[in-house]
């Protein structure tokens, strides 16, 4: 049993002794096994091997481990109390699923159980290459940079002026990237198997040819970590409702598309405080903006004006019909619908649903109005007032609005 990863040897005697001892967690290369030459005794030992010790420390693990500590082994920390010498061993940065065999294999050596003999090692030092850290960090900057594989401990990826017309499978296959940087170069779309990068948290997709928003950002499990979104200097025109499905979103570029609209539904993201839009077509916001708190937002360079003809000045809000019930209480409670629940029509109706500046989905039993507006946030905009659109369902919601 081998495992390479990032160890801790602490002694519990020290503070006893007033003698304070911070070590530092060293990389490690973790063997379990028997001594050699002392294979009759059965004694199972634990070899950690680092670059300034590449012989190795042995520890005794039968009948001398008092406690494993193993809550956060989902995320590769573990530690094992020794009862001679005192030590703690604790674990971190390891593959959860090896880590978790091998705490497996402490727990039977401890407990003097049978143990299978296919998962021992020999205990030996460690060579100049497994004690090697592995690399966390790449940056191709040109073509001839490409590699024929990846590490897989990646953690950080940079691809940039590659001319990359497609996602490499060999990329969306490691699956501890958290930071992902693949501007500058051609990429029309974000293959499927993207999904698979569940702990991506930075994603840098500037100066591609993006015509939309990826799906898979937020349909997928990305949209449980991802943080920071860089899609300036693209060819977007659109954005969907959906973007609602961000849980963590903190800061979206779009600057330098070709942006009209703005969805209502932006200002639902609750974790969103940065949001750029310069260089669009913007022609209006919508009100809904008004009720959020933004950080900084940045619309400078768009094409704001407001169209009075537009406006809807009357304050008659027709009684909802029970097909618009129906579809505010569908998209309300975020009920996932495809064309093979419902009929094109409906699909179609669904799509066409705005929000009200209280949240609330909207269809034909609304009013519009226009209004110039100050956002609550640093802005960068030439005057500071900017057109909003807003879509009201009830009376209460129009005299809210009016009072702004």
């Amino acid at each position: 049993m081998k495992l390479k990863c990032e160890v801790q040897v602490s002694n519990r005697h020290l503070p006893t002794l007033n003698i304070r001892k911070h070590g530092r967690p060293a990389f490690t290369f973790v063997s379990l096994g028997r001594k050699p030459g002392h294979y009759k005794d059965g004694k199972i030992y634990l070899l950690l091997c680092t670059a300034q010790n590449r012989n190795g420390t042995h520890y005794l693990l039968t009948n001398n481990v008092e406690q494993i500590f193993s809550k956060f082994i989902c995320e590769g920390k573990a530690t094992i109390r020794l009862s001679s010498p005192a030590d703690d061993i604790s674990f971190s940065k390891a593959d959860p699923n090896h880590l978790s065999i091998l705490i497996k294999m402490v727990k039977l050596a401890s407990e003097g159980k049978p143990f299978p003999e296919n998962v021992l090692s020999s205990l030996t030092p460690a060579s100049a290459k497994q004690i090697e850290k592995p690399s966390s960090s790449l940056h191709i900057t040109s073509p001839s940079q490409y590699p024929m594989s990846f590490p897989k401990s990646l953690l950080e990826l940079t691809v940039n002026n590659c001319l990359l017309k497609r996602v490499s499978p060999m990329i969306t296959a490691l699956t501890n990237l958290s930071v992902l940087d693949l501007s500058n170069n051609m990429l029309p779309h974000l293959p499927e198997s993207f999904s698979q990068l569940v702990v991506l948290h930075t994603l840098n997709l500037s100066h591609n040819k993006l015509t939309v928003l990826p799906p898979v950002l937020y349909k997928s499990d990305i949209r449980k970590s991802l943080m920071y979104l860089d899609l300036k200097h693209n060819e977007i025109q659109c954005l969907p409702r959906d973007m609602t499905q961000f849980l963590k979103l903190h800061s979206l570029n779009l600057g330098k598309n070709q942006i009209k609209h703005l969805p209502e539904s932006t200002s639902f993201i609750k974790s969103l405080q940065n949001l750029f839009l310069p260089d669009n077509l913007l022609e209006y916001l919508p009100a809904t903006l008004l009720s959020k708190f933004f950080d900084t937002m940045d619309f400078s360079n768009n094409k704001f004006v407001i169209s009075q003809a537009a406006t809807d000045r009357s304050a008659i809000f027709p009684f909802p019909t029970l097909v618009e019930l129906a579809a505010r209480t569908i998209i309300s409670h975020s009920v996932s619908y495809t064309s093979e629940d419902l009929d094109v029509h409906s699909v179609c109706y669904l799509n066409q649903a705005h929000f009200c500046i209280c949240g609330q989905p909207c269809f034909e039993s609304k009013v519009c109005r226009f209004i110039q507006g100050k956002l609550q946030c640093r802005t960068n905009y030439g005057n500071d007032y900017i057109p909003f659109n807003a879509y009201l369902c009830s009376k209460k919601c129009l005299q809210r609005f009016d009072k702004i």
